[in-house]
């Protein structure tokens, strides 16, 4: 049966080779992390002439905006609308060139005046630095199998995370929580701020891990498994040809006021109306001071009759749908507000943190284990000199 000593040898070995292995990607993954909660807002500091409008009494028609953009931008076709969020905000119209695929980057971003209508100008959605910001964290800009490596590295700080409490655990019992040791070298201050910065944010880091860990692996885990998203919606019979569901003109006003009517606590932010001939609409939206996934909540009506032909309410469903339904919130802190997004990026500075402190620790370990090497090596060639 192993000792403790054994087994703290054993922790001691797992949590420095994560460590030193996975700590890099996860510091980039920290910063990159930190700097996503904000990606709105750099986006629109960045972007005020595009992204911010000053806001007045009555919006502009949306169905009106709708077929006016679609008139000017011929051979695109209209994909979705995000909805703004706060009253200065804009329309945002997502157009795709007709005959290609969603893989292709040929999404276009058309920025609309809330309030007048007025098309402010367009962007390559693929070339935005939120796009940027978002696909460098969450698949280090590698298309395919990016999200899945970034889920490997989400599992790697869990190990390392779990691992660091087992072993800093008893210690911090000992050492007064906040004493950093000051004036015995860079590796015990680099060592103490590691122990303190680690047991601080050990929750927070535990939910980010996980929930990073999930969001990473979850497309390929969820196709091998045959899972569907606890929103999906498919419509089995189809009305209309795909043709005539595409030339259909959609009345956004009236469908909104309907959603309102139907959906009361629904925040709408975003439409897609269906073009395979199921003549429906998708509202997507937030129920405010919940913590779920953005864009969540979903209502879908008939383009035509305006029937409710479903709704997904994440609140009143299984726990395992809810659980489903917060990784996202929880993993981008984008639910409570700007304080909390200060608060969450903070927090997520400190798995970046942490890599870099051990990173330090082992650095001078081996440069001192070096140093006693050569110390105890001299002796032995001197000795071998007397002798010859």
């Amino acid at each position: 049966m192993a000792t403790s000593k054994e087994t703290n040898k054993k922790l001691w070995a797992v949590h420095s080779w994560v460590g030193l292995y996975a700590g890099i990607v996860i510091a980039i993954l920290s910063i990159t992390g930190a700097a996503a909660v904000f990606k709105n807002e750099i986006d629109r500091l960045l972007n005020p002439s595009l992204l911010i409008v000053e806001p007045q009494q009555k919006r502009a028609s949306l169905t009106a905006i709708a077929q006016q953009v679609q008139q000017r931008y011929a051979g695109y076709e209209l994909l979705s609308i995000e909805l703004p969020a706060a009253p200065d905000e804009v329309y945002v119209l997502k157009l795709r060139k007709e005959g290609t695929s969603r893989f292709d980057d040929t999404t276009l971003d058309v920025m609309v005046n809330t309030y007048t209508g007025e098309e402010l100008g367009s962007r390559d959605f693929y070339r935005s630095f939120a796009f940027f910001l978002r696909n460098l964290h969450v698949r280090l800009y590698e298309h395919y199998w990016g999200r899945q490596i970034v889920g490997l590295f989400g599992i790697a700080l869990i190990v390392s995370t779990v691992t660091g409490l087992l072993i800093y655990g008893s210690f911090m019992k000992k050492q007064f929580f906040g004493s950093i040791r000051t004036g015995r070298g860079i590796r015990i201050v680099a060592a103490d701020w590691h122990k303190f910065v680690g047991i601080t944010a050990l929750l927070f880091n535990l939910v980010i891990a996980i929930t990073g860990a999930w969001l990473g692996l979850q497309p390929k885990v969820m196709k091998w498994t045959g899972m569907k998203s606890p929103n999906f919606y498919q419509q089995a019979d189809k009305p209309i040809s795909a043709e005539e569901d595409k030339a259909m003109i959609v009345d956004y006003d009236a469908l909104l006021v309907e959603a309102k009517r139907a959906y009361p606590d629904l925040l709408p932010l975003y439409l897609r109306a269906s073009s395979d001939g199921s003549r429906h609409l998708q509202v997507y939206g937030n129920i405010p001071g919940t913590v779920y996934e953005r864009q969540l909540q979903k209502l879908v009506l008939d383009k035509q009759t305006q029937e409710v032909m479903y709704r997904y309410d994440a609140r009143k469903v299984d726990f395992a749908d809810q659980l489903y339904s917060v990784q996202e919130a929880l993993h981008f802190g984008d639910f409570g507000g700007l304080l909390f997004k200060v608060v969450y990026c903070l927090f997520g500075l400190t798995s970046g943190a942490l890599s870099i402190t051990g990173y330090i620790i082992y650095l001078k370990r081996k440069e001192k284990k070096g140093d006693k090497t050569r110390a105890t090596a001299k002796p032995v060639r001197k000795h071998a000199k007397n002798i010859a």
